[in-house]
């Protein structure tokens, strides 16, 4: 049985060692044992936690709170108790950990048993959680789209946009019948969309609807909707954009477009427009009367009224045009009329385009035989451009071939820290080194092409210095059918930059918390795996393929299915319970696990789920029940080693009773130091600090029962002899000491100095320890202030063993029988009596030696 109960305890001293949980053992407001898992949570050794640790380890604003909650668990107040504060780790900072408290007895007293948990890391990600959740709910309610969730013709949820597009208050909308908010000419629409979300139609539906406002004004909306699980049930989920104003631009614009034919008409120069084989599909009046032309010429092909030596140039320009969608300017051409006259042209040219496709060519064509004319509205156009480009908040920027830059609008002037274009600026020394090969690549591209240059990015410095991103947009400036520079517009994107790295960071963070995670972490939708980390994959013996999509309830013990179901049904619907309980998995391999499952509501790819982080608890639940066996077995052993003892001092009482005076005179002292070594008061001592050890230190233990047995035979062995060398006292003064030091932990200090030839010498036998619990009994002593005791042998063979005084308070008046029985002994021995003197600052006995 004690070689079961030892491995038990060696085992126990593993678990502790081994346990990822930080594990303290305080008694009598004293920390008597600490595991390395807490020592590293706070920084410190296991020996500076024992001296050191306490409430001063607390934050400040956590300890009064964790000392009440401590004297109340002592006093019986509160049973077990589970909680959360701050300890202080040794660099200063603050460590968020989870308090796992429970009463136990040590030693025949009450003693507090702590589990502590580094719960830092999961209270950041909770935190993320919480943020991540708090955005799109913050997503949600300032979207440019006003969201409604309808079921029933009931309106259950309304954002702060669409309340406002309707002027209600979000108490009033709330469980309204939606049809009161639609036009009553498109109830009939929406009539329709409710009778298909009710035949489960789960696809996207978008139409425009008029929305009606608490005062009864009318908003016109793009609406579009789809079928979405809502507190349970099935609901729709409509978004809501204002398009009101864009309808009245509609209007606007077809409006406008009238006002351009009309304005087209009244134009000096010709207005045309192409199909994209070159027939004429409209001419303004101007066109008509300049070419000579009558709407039946409408259709005919618009190379008939340029001179055949130019219809191959025509038809070059027009494919660069259509295909590469690209603006034409000043083309010359000789322009021929109906009656054959010719005159000199210049057209402008650019693509009609209709979803992305061209379908022909609108345009000027000017008589250029007018050039002042032209030269003027040219420069009126000059003006207005320029007037726009300073208003523009984006710098525009205009530059020759060789890079030097001719504009700057005042944008650009702030954006690059530029205050004139005066002396030259080359616009590639206004990119990083790296970038200006590109930026010249790119450059002659555009020229050789003729072809816009889209979305360029580089890294742009300031005059400063300062670095900042950008994006570029380019086209190559015309003049008289030839490339004289590059106009564009340059957007900074640090802003863009900066939040795209922040939402890579985040993504980063949370892919290695999860993935690194010691506990299992899994997502489950409509009762299926939807998500599983590396570590559950691990504990369940699966493979992450083999879970996606499996259902969770198939790895589960049946008679935990109710409980389960239960809990996910209650979290569904947004009640708050304890999320953390207890069930029984089956692994790949058929085999059971015991875990501790902690789950709560989450949103998964747009839909409700339940986040669930698991912990194998089955080694922790066979060790608990194998301690609670262990700890019956100890007191059980303890019983019986209390009988033992006391029947043995029965005994010796009765034996000693019966020797002559002679010997009880000789044995005295021997008497006094076997009377202190087993009378049970002594021996429970011993026992209680052998039983700590074996709870708490395994290997200890053995060495404190190897030390307590060597005492005893020695007592034994040479209770009988008058007279032992001092190196056997001495080996047996170790075995002592080392049982001292276990008994008061660093409160006393023994220091023998005896050179090896001095250890052939004789002594009475026990007298050292004698001397020692002589001190021991007379001083008080304590780690900071621990009694002293120097054992050494001066120039007379005189063995001094000295104590430095600190009286200890005593209700008993001393006997004086040790220190009377060792120079009773010495004298039936016919040797030198021993000396005893007291100073004011020690005790010193001189005890003889025989050499």
């Amino acid at each position: 049985m004690e070689l079961v109960l030892s491995e038990q305890e060696k085992l126990y001293r593993s678990l502790i060692e081994k346990s990822l949980d930080g594990i303290v053992i305080s008694q009598d407001g004293k920390i008597v044992l600490v595991n390395k898992a807490f020592a590293d949570m706070i920084g410190y050794t296991i020996e500076e936690c024992i001296e050191n640790f306490g409430p001063d380890s607390i934050a400040p604003e956590d300890r009064e709170r964790v000392v009440k909650i401590h004297y109340q668990r002592m006093k019986g107040e509160v049973s077990d108790l589970r909680y959360t504060a701050l300890l202080l780790h040794k660099n200063g900072e603050k460590v968020v950990a989870e308090f796992n408290s429970t009463t136990i007895e040590m030693n025949g007293k009450p003693a507090s048993l702590i589990s502590i948990r580094d719960i830092t890391e999961r209270n950041r990600m909770q935190e993320a959680l919480e943020k991540s959740e708090k955005k799109y709910k913050t997503l949600v309610e300032n979207s440019l789209e006003g969201i409604t969730i309808i079921r029933d013709n009931r309106i259950l949820f309304a954002n702060n946009t669409y309340c406002k597009m309707l002027d209600y208050t979000r108490e009033e909308l709330y469980n309204m019948p939606s049809v009161n908010t639609l036009h009553p000419e498109d109830r009939v629409k929406a009539f329709e969309i409710a009778k298909r979300r009710n035949n489960r139609d789960f696809s996207t539906i978008h139409e425009e609807l008029r929305m009606l406002t608490k005062t009864g004004g009318i908003k016109e909306c793009a609406t579009s909707s789809t079928l979405i699980e809502f507190e349970g049930q099935w609901a729709s989920f409509f978004t809501s954009h204002d398009i009101t104003e864009n309808k009245n631009i509609q209007r606007a614009l077809l409006e406008s477009e009238q006002k351009y034919r009309e304005l087209t008409e009244m134009l000096p120069q010709t207005v045309y427009e192409l199909d994209t084989h070159g027939n004429i599909i409209y001419f303004n009046q101007t066109g008509f009367k300049q070419f000579g032309l009558d709407t039946s010429d409408i259709g005919k092909s618009s190379f008939s009224f340029i001179h055949p030596s130019q219809h191959e140039l025509m038809r070059e320009n027009m494919r660069k045009t259509i295909t590469e969608k690209s603006n034409s300017f000043g083309n010359k051409y000789t322009a021929v009329r109906k009656n054959g006259e010719t005159f000199p042209a210049m057209t402008f040219a650019s693509p009609i385009i209709f979803e992305d496709r061209v379908i022909g060519i609108r345009g000027l064509i000017l008589d250029i035989s007018e050039p002042e004319a032209m030269g003027k509205a040219l420069q009126e156009s000059e003006k207005r451009y320029r007037e726009l480009a300073e208003m523009l908040p984006q710098t525009l920027y205009e530059h020759d071939t060789r890079g030097i830059l001719t504009y700057l609008n005042q944008a650009g002037k702030k954006t690059f820290g530029i205050e004139s274009l005066e002396p030259e600026i080359s616009a590639h020394n206004l990119v990083v080194a790296e970038d200006i090969q590109r930026m010249v690549s790119n450059m002659q591209k555009t020229y050789f092409e003729n072809a816009s240059s889209r979305g360029n990015s580089y890294t742009a410095i300031r005059t400063n210095g300062e670095k900042f991103p950008v994006m570029i947009f380019a086209t190559p400036m015309i003049s008289e059918g030839n490339i004289t520079g590059t106009r564009g517009i340059v957007i900074d994107m640090t802003e863009y930059v900066a939040m795209e790295k922040a939402l890579r960071e985040s993504e980063l963070k949370y892919r290695t918390l999860i993935d690194k995670a010691t506990d299992g972490i899994l997502i489950t939708q409509s009762g299926v795996f939807k998500f599983v980390n590396p570590a559950f994959c691990e504990m369940m013996q699966y493979t992450e393929n083999e879970l996606i999509n499996k259902p969770f309830i198939e790895v589960v013990d049946k008679e935990h299915h109710a409980e389960m179901l239960e809990n996910h049904k209650r979290r569904m619907t947004g009640e708050t319970f304890p999320a953390i309980y207890r069930a029984k998995l089956y692994r790949k391999d058929g085999s059971s696990i015991m875990v501790e499952l902690n789950s709560r509501t989450t949103d998964f790819e747009g839909n409700p789920a339940s986040f669930v982080i698991t912990r194998d608890i089955t080694d922790r639940l066979q060790t608990e029940e194998e301690l609670r066996n262990a700890k019956i077995e100890l007191e059980h052993l303890n019983q019986n080693l209390e009988i033992r003892v006391h029947e043995s001092t029965l005994k010796l009482t009765e034996a000693n009773t019966q020797l002559i005076r002679l010997q009880k005179e000789n044995l005295q002292s021997q008497f006094e130091v076997l009377r202190q070594q087993v009378n049970p008061h002594f021996l429970f001592n011993s026992l209680n600090v052998l039983t700590s050890l074996i709870k708490l230190e395994p290997d200890l233990a053995e060495q404190f029962t190897e030390h307590l047995s060597k005492v005893y035979r020695y007592v034994l062995e040479n209770k009988d002899n008058d007279l032992v060398s001092l190196q056997t006292e001495l080996d047996f003064l170790d075995a002592y000491i080392f049982l001292l030091n276990i008994r008061f932990m660093d409160k006393i200090v023994v220091k023998v100095d005896v050179s090896e030839q001095k250890r052939e010498c004789q002594i009475l036998p026990l007298a050292l320890q004698l001397l020692i619990e002589n001190a021991i009994k007379h001083n008080a002593m304590s780690k900071r202030n621990p009694l002293k005791i120097d054992i050494f042998i001066d120039n007379e063979n005189i063995l001094h063993v000295e104590n430095n005084l600190q009286e200890r308070e005593s209700h008993m008046v001393s006997t004086g029988v040790g220190l009377r029985n060792i120079a009773h002994r010495y004298h039936l021995l016919e040797m030198p009596e021993p000396e005893f003197i007291k100073t004011e600052t020690k005790f010193i006995a001189r005890v003889p030696l025989k050499c």
